[in-house]
């Protein structure tokens, strides 16, 4: 594991397995990642003879990965795994809860408008391991419609903004300044 990249255990194996030896001696690959039109970074992996100029060049458990100097923003805290399934075998890149975040942000702010036409909005509270971690404001909080606003609206257009999401869950914030010791008017 690296600060730039994270390559699994699996990955690891699997790399050293089908890689030959590089002109070092040991099997290196090439990481690379260029911008989508859908916000979703498309990843390449490649074996690599040697590095390039600017590459940083990473030495992990018996494998050299290179990574050019545009990919490397991208592919900031990104896991590589291997993956086994019944339908299919292949890498798979997962990004880092930052980058996830990022995305939900923009996303949200897609949507944003709609909650706020009746007085209501929606933040995010946090991505941890891939979930997405909403908080309705304003008159979205115990309205009877935030669930299927959450299901019907957010989530669906959060999995197809940010695919990679595996949850997505509401919680309830209470409005500044607002004790549950305090009582209405007319009982004091």
């Amino acid at each position: 594991m690296s600060q730039l990249l994270e390559v699994t255990e699996s990955a690891l194996r699997m790399l050293q397995e089908v890689l030959p030896p590089a002109a070092q001696g040991t099997p290196a690959v090439r990481v690379s990642a260029r911008g989508a039109g859908t916000g979703t970074p498309a990843y390449d992996l490649a074996p690599a003879d040697g590095p390039a100029a600017g590459d940083t060049v990473l030495t992990l458990d018996g494998l050299v990965v290179y990574v050019d100097p545009g990919s490397a923003p991208l592919l900031a805290g990104v896991r590589i795994d291997h993956v086994e399934t019944p339908r299919a075998t292949g890498f798979l890149f997962r990004p880092s809860d930052a980058q996830l975040a990022d995305r939900v942000k923009t996303a949200l702010n897609a949507v944003r408008p709609r909650l706020q036409a009746d007085g209501g909005d929606v933040q995010l509270v946090e991505v941890r391991e891939a979930r997405a971690v909403l908080a309705f404001q304003g008159s979205c909080v115990g309205c009877s419609m935030a669930s299927m606003t959450l299901t019907r609206l957010l989530e669906q257009h959060l999995r197809q903004a940010v695919p990679e999401l595996e949850a997505v869950t509401a919680e309830t914030v209470r409005s500044p300044g607002v004790s549950m010791l305090q009582r209405p008017a007319e009982e004091m």
